[in-house]
């Protein structure tokens, strides 16, 4: 994708800083060490599409509707040796909100997760 293709966001830079900063701080924290993490920007029309995706550890299908939530943290006891707080992406979500940035979320469990952001162009 060149520039002259890429549409342009009009938006908040600290708010899209905090998404990003989340999102890929929890792609390197759930990954072992030396896969790769790949982010990935697409456009469609009206949207510009950025895809963060790792190989790490997933999340339990069953958890998936949760990983929003405030202090939820999926399969938790089983990472005690990965930090947080569960705050992280119910931060992520509250902003995308405020932005109207589209945000899903793709896992497998033991194979990685994809978490696709969809922002206003």
């Amino acid at each position: 994708m060149d520039d002259a293709d890429t549409p342009a966001i009009p938006s908040d830079p600290y708010l899209v800083d905090l998404i990003l900063d989340n999102v890929l701080t929890n792609a390197v924290k759930y990954s072992p060490a030396g896969l790769l993490i790949s982010v990935e920007l697409d456009h469609a029309p009206g949207r510009l599409i950025c895809r963060v995706a790792d190989h790490g550890i997933g999340i339990r299908p069953e958890d998936l509707d949760q990983t929003f939530n405030p202090l939820y943290r999926s399969d938790a006891l089983a990472h005690k040796h990965i930090g947080g707080t569960g705050l992280g992406l119910s931060i992520v979500a509250k902003a995308c909100t405020l932005l109207n940035i589209e945000l899903a979320v793709q896992s497998e469990l033991g194979q990685g997760t994809t978490f696709t952001l969809r922002f206003p162009a």
